[in-house]
């Protein structure tokens, strides 16, 4: 099996993707190129996992060499349209590919983008890949996930914000315990030597237990006693732990 794999994936993976004029290469932005040289090396692909991370947990793990060079070369289909500023989350499909050196390669996507080395890119040609997907995931997954796999609905809140200026967001729960907010902060991409840019806080509300209760979030600098710009969610949280916001409320000092 090993020997009929290794040299059809060598030429598959050797074989340069069309892509659009001045895009990266998908290959090397995915890390497909490192599974090339593992295979040269004399690796072999074992396992291709794939996982919705979705709601609805969903995958399947192929070890059958076939279906691996099908995966690989749909992979190798899709070619890189360009980067682009929004952000993928752990929420969204992973294909992970594990060889027989240890080395493993993993693609982040997020419908039609891709996150490789921290920046994310738009996708072109990428139906062949969703296609074989989706034919794997009815062969492998017919039934879906039992019901207790599900994730409740969330909320995700994204506001503007320039750090640079000393003002950032922060976020009050009204009552502890009912839901659980995260947050990250994504900067715009900035011109080389330029200073000031902006960018989104991102904001993620999980439902933790039901009830109701009120999220404040205010945009300030530490030092200052007031805030410039405070916005209240107002929020219930059922008993599937789904996350609904009914109010908005917004003060601007």
């Amino acid at each position: 099996m090993k020997k009929w794999l290794i040299p059809w994936l060598c030429l598959l993976l050797c074989v340069a993707p069309g892509r659009a004029e001045n895009a990266p290469d998908f290959a090397a932005l995915s890390g497909l190129d490192r599974v090339q040289a593992a295979l040269e090396r004399g690796a072999a692909v074992e396992t291709l996992t794939y996982g919705t991370g979705t709601k609805i947990a969903r995958g399947f793990i192929l070890d059958d060499p076939r279906e691996i060079g099908q995966m690989l070369a749909a992979l190798e289909s899709i070619t890189i349209a360009g980067p682009v500023d929004e952000f993928v989350t752990d929420m969204y499909p992973r294909v992970t590919l594990r060889l027989s050196d240890g080395s493993e390669c993993v693609l982040d996507f997020d419908g039609r983008w891709l996150r490789a080395a921290g920046v994310n890119y738009t996708l072109e040609n990428d139906g062949p890949f969703w296609t074989l997907v989706d034919q794997l995931m009815e062969k492998y997954d017919p039934d879906g996930a039992p019901p207790e796999r599900f994730i409740p609905n969330s909320v995700d809140l994204y506001l503007p914000s320039n750090p640079t200026t000393g003002f950032t967001w922060l976020a009050q729960a009204e009552t502890e315990g009912v839901v659980a907010v995260t947050d990250l902060y994504f900067a715009d991409p900035a011109p080389l030597g330029m200073t000031g840019a902006g960018g989104v806080h991102w904001f993620h509300l999980d439902g933790l237990t039901p009830g109701v209760t009120a999220v404040t979030l205010t945009y300030g600098r530490s030092w200052e006693e007031n805030p410039i710009r405070t916005i209240v969610y107002r929020l219930t949280v059922d008993e599937q732990l789904n996350v609904l916001v009914w109010g908005i409320e917004e003060k601007s000092s």
